[in-house]
């Protein structure tokens, strides 16, 4: 059974307005409690240290020989290493947990304090071998769960994270976060509706947690529900006043309809809060460029790029603004840095071959016109794909399964990211007596849809036919989907 106490450990979450997979956000209470005795650590005494000062750690790390002063002496080093965390003595707090495995290698709460100080220190290889450790050791404990999802997500790496989270749900379908993380990895595969779905759920598992307005608003705004949106955002601040990205959402759908004088007054005042959030100044920035005024662009997207490096979006806009000013070599710098960051940017891609055109560079100019030319020409044709699918469920009604696989296939190319065009070509190619095509193009779908319900079930069916031990847990995969995750309605020709 799963251990409650987990639920009170470090959570960490990623979410920020219209970037929520740029950045991860420890919320650092790491607190010694009961949940210290797993794997035979006895439970913690009321001091922190014992006989130690409050910051100070246990006087040798060389291991003793006797069983009960080995666990003695890695509770001290455990409980040193939460009081140089509440100290913000990070380094200090690594080498104290390490020590604490130094005489308790099994020392799960160790590992996992251990893992947590990694993702602060930004080393997420050791964090996420942290976090297996942890899983290794104690196959329940859900914040390892829903941590490593969390850095598996940043790392792009949808369909690992979308397991690590569905671990948590399947032990607990009212972990809250793991829900919120799920949401997001929904988000990221512009499934809006859905993840606000998964984060109704979860404001009504905690209605009293601001934040998670602030997340609900957000997908509400990424799908241009902005009534919704200022109501949600509304909501967080009734709860918190000082709550992170509230006002900001506000600011942003005043902007969507174009109230820039109240949008500005929102963004000041979630800077008056949190001055070093970049995406605050990055909005401040757009409002500055559309009056007019570069100069004030300028300052307040160097800020942005200053404050989120990783802002592609800033980047080019910061660049756009240099260019206008004439600041030329800035702006190459900056259209450069967005495209580094996502090579797809078109904005950049436009804003760096005027600039090499200017300057006589006809050919690197070009270059850069056809890559923009390209992209626009794939987002046309992707638009395509809709009408593909809808062609090839009518041949599949009619048992016309090569005709019905080679319009799914067409649909796949003109949208090589649409999970539903390839569930539905696994079930042409299924009826044809393809296995193995359709079992691949199953997991196409659960690729680009790791949440996908049908694709699993799809899966499942045929890995049984075929005798593969793994089709039970494609099959019960499918039917926690089916209870915590919203599936697509109308797209596919069956369930």
């Amino acid at each position: 059974m799963p251990n409650s106490c987990r639920r009170s450990g470090i959570d960490v979450v990623w979410a920020t307005v219209f970037s929520s997979w740029q950045s991860l956000t420890l919320l650092p209470v790491l607190v010694g409690t009961g949940c210290v005795d797993a794997h035979g650590l006895p439970p913690l005494d009321g001091h922190r240290l014992g006989s130690e000062s409050a910051t100070s750690a246990p006087r040798t790390r060389e291991p003793r020989q006797s069983k009960p002063s080995d666990e003695t002496a890695a509770r001290d080093w455990y409980n040193s290493g939460v009081s140089l965390i509440q100290h913000d003595k990070v380094s200090e707090a690594v080498e104290a947990f390490e020590s604490a495995l130094l005489f308790q290698p099994s020392f799960v709460q160790a590992h996992y304090a251990l893992a947590i100080l990694r993702v602060r220190q930004k080393d997420r290889t050791r964090a996420m071998q942290g976090f297996r450790t942890v899983l290794r050791l104690d196959p329940d404990f859900l914040d390892a769960y829903n941590n490593l999802g969390a850095l598996l997500a940043e790392n792009g790496q949808l369909q690992e994270a979308t397991e690590q989270f569905l671990n948590v749900l399947r032990r607990d379908q009212a972990h809250v976060q793991a829900r919120v993380n799920l949401s997001l990895a929904l988000s990221r595969q512009k499934d809006f509706e859905g993840a606000i779905i998964l984060l109704q759920d979860g404001v009504r598992l905690d209605p009293k947690r601001a934040e998670l307005y602030v997340f609900l608003g957000e997908q509400q705004q990424q799908a241009e529900r902005f009534v919704d949106a200022f109501e949600s955002f509304r909501k967080a601040l009734g709860l918190n006043s000082k709550v992170a990205g509230a006002h900001r959402g506000i600011g942003a759908v005043w902007l969507a309809q174009g109230k820039r004088t109240e949008a500005k007054a929102e963004f000041r005042a979630e800077l008056d809060s949190y001055p070093h959030d970049g995406r605050t100044y990055y909005w401040l920035g757009r409002i500055a460029a559309q009056e007019g005024k570069d100069d004030q662009a300028a300052i307040d997207l160097e800020q942005a790029v200053r404050l989120q490096p990783n802002d592609a979006q800033a980047h080019a806009e910061l660049g756009r603004s240099y260019q206008r000013l004439r600041r030329f070599p800035e702006a190459e710098k900056s259209f450069e840095t967005a495209l580094r960051l996502d090579p797809q940017m078109e904005q950049a891609l436009y804003g760096l071959a005027r600039l090499l055109r200017a300057r006589g560079e006809i050919e690197k100019s070009g270059s850069h016109l056809v890559k923009a030319e390209k992209l626009q020409r794939a987002r046309n044709e992707a638009g395509r794909a809709p009408a593909l699918n809808a062609q090839g469920i009518e041949l599949l009604k009619e048992n016309k399964l090569d005709p019905a696989a080679l319009t799914f296939r067409e649909a796949l190319s003109a949208d090589p990211t649409f999970a539903v065009a390839a569930h539905n070509l696994a079930l042409a190619l299924g009826r044809s007596g393809k296995m193995m095509e359709a079992i691949e193009a199953f997991r196409t779908a659960i690729r680009l849809n790791p949440t996908f319900a049908a694709a699993h079930q799809g899966l499942g069916a045929l890995l049984r036919k075929a005798g593969d031990p793994l089709a039970e847990e494609e099959l019960q995969k499918a039917q926690l989907l089916k209870q915590v995750v919203p599936q697509p309605v109308d797209t596919s020709v069956e369930r």
